[in-house]
C-alpha cells in the first residue's frame, strides 16, 4: 500500500512539474469561470485538468486547507505544508495570471470533444 502511495505522489509531482513548464511556455491555457471560482481549469491539448481551491472566493494563498485535481478518472490532493505544496501554490498563481477569455475557453472545449469521441470508439 505505501508503495502505491509513493508512486501515486510521484506522478502528481511530475503532472505538476510539466505543467509549470507547459504554464511558462504558454502550451498550457488556463480559464476560470465567474460563478465557480474556486475552480481554476487547465487546458493542454484535448486534456482538461480541473483543479479546485476549495475556497469560495477563489484565492489561491498557502493558508489555504488543500488543492484537489481531477484529470481523466483520477484525483490527487495537496494539503497545506506537504511536499509539493508550494509548486502546485506557484503553478496556480502563474495559471491565474494567464487567463483566457470565453471565446478562447470555448474554442478549447470544441477541440477536446473529438478526442473523448475517439477514445471511447476506441474502446468499443
Amino acid at each position: 500500500m505505501e508503495k502505491r502511495f509513493e508512486e501515486s505522489q510521484e506522478r502528481a509531482k511530475r503532472i505538476i512539474i510539466e505543467l509549470t513548464r507547459l504554464t511558462i511556455t504558454g502550451k498550457a491555457k488556463w480559464w476560470r469561470q465567474k460563478q465557480h471560482p474556486q475552480c481554476l481549469y487547465c487546458f493542454v491539448n484535448s486534456e482538461i485538468f480541473v483543479f479546485d481551491t476549495h475556497d469560495e472566493d477563489g484565492h489561491i494563498n498557502k493558508q489555504m486547507g488543500g488543492v484537489s485535481l481531477e484529470i481523466r478518472n483520477r484525483s490527487f490532493l495537496w494539503l497545506t505544508d506537504l511536499e509539493g505544496w508550494d509548486d502546485v501554490i506557484n503553478l496556480l498563481l502563474q495559471g491565474s495570471r494567464n487567463m483566457i477569455d470565453s471565446e478562447e475557453y470555448g474554442r478549447l472545449i470544441r477541440q477536446c470533444d473529438p478526442k473523448i469521441l475517439q477514445d471511447l470508439e476506441t474502446t468499443i
